[in-house]
């Protein structure tokens, strides 16, 4: 997708993340102008094993449909192409909702008692945790009235934030005049079969406090969470390009992609 190289890499970090031994799958949020291509992006992944796409869902749906997967940690990454819609129901649905994936992203789910969903359990030694990729308007995000942003919901994903610029608008103008579009397909992605453990040596790990500070400054928060993604991320980016163990060239690459993980008004330019 044209300007989207970067963007694509990191979703397939993160949906490769899912398959590292003793960490946290990694959750993105996409946020961008409309048509900027979050959808049709995620949608290049939808049939990755592993990969649960909801157009739309409550905790209590997801919770009954998938709740055996989630269990056997099947259910990798659930994908919301337009996070929008589950966001959009009445305050009560909304923040158990929210709740729901701020358990399922961290600590794991092992027990949900409401009024909906009553008696979910996840059996003793079972996972109960996966990763969230989501495609949201920018204006949405700024949108004050939206108390989700506010409940640690953030915190728990890496924002990749862009925009185009004037030479990305006219490559896409030309490439739709032209229907490049048609056949346009992601390139495989490999994914291990088994949990890989991946080698991160505490120099590396450390070197990624400067940004997750810089980052959870600008959420407002410690950037605790922040520096456990930068570090998955780099792992990510190891098995990515064939390697179970992380060197300073993916130190490299996170720094350079942690452009894209700035929330506010100004975007990255593409």
């Amino acid at each position: 997708m044209i300007g989207l190289g970067e963007v694509e890499r990191l979703v397939r970090i993160a949906l490769l993340t899912g398959h590292i031994a003793q960490e946290r799958p990694l959750s993105l949020l996409l946020i961008s102008k409309i048509e900027a291509g979050k959808t049709e992006l995620l949608k290049r992944y939808s049939q990755v094993p592993g990969v649960a796409w909801l157009d739309d869902a409550t905790a209590y749906g997801i919770a009954r449909r998938y709740k055996e997967e989630i269990e056997m940690g099947k259910i990798k990454h659930l994908i919301f192409p337009d996070m929008l819609r589950p966001l959009a129901r009445a305050k009560e649905t909304v923040q158990t909702f929210i709740n729901f994936l701020n358990m399922v992203t961290e600590e794991g789910i092992s027990h949900i008692e409401t009024f909906a969903q009553q008696n979910f359990e996840i059996k003793r030694g079972a996972q109960g945790r996966c990763g969230v990729l989501a495609g949201i308007a920018h204006g949405e995000m700024l949108d004050a009235r939206h108390k989700w942003t506010r409940i640690g919901f953030l915190s728990r994903m890496l924002p990749v934030c862009w925009e185009y610029g004037d030479r990305t608008i006219y490559k896409i103008q030309d490439s739709l005049a032209n229907r490049a579009y048609i056949g346009d397909k992601a390139e495989p992605l490999e994914l291990p079969v088994n949990p890989i453990p991946v080698q991160l040596s505490t120099e590396l790990a450390a070197k990624t406090i400067e940004t997750a500070s810089k980052l959870g400054k600008a959420e407002d928060v410690y950037g605790f969470r922040k520096q456990r993604q930068l570090q998955v991320l780099m792992m990510g980016n190891a098995l990515l390009e064939g390697r179970d163990y992380v060197t300073e060239h993916d130190f490299e690459v996170m720094d350079d992609l942690s452009d894209y993980f700035i929330l506010g008004k100004k975007l990255k330019v593409i």
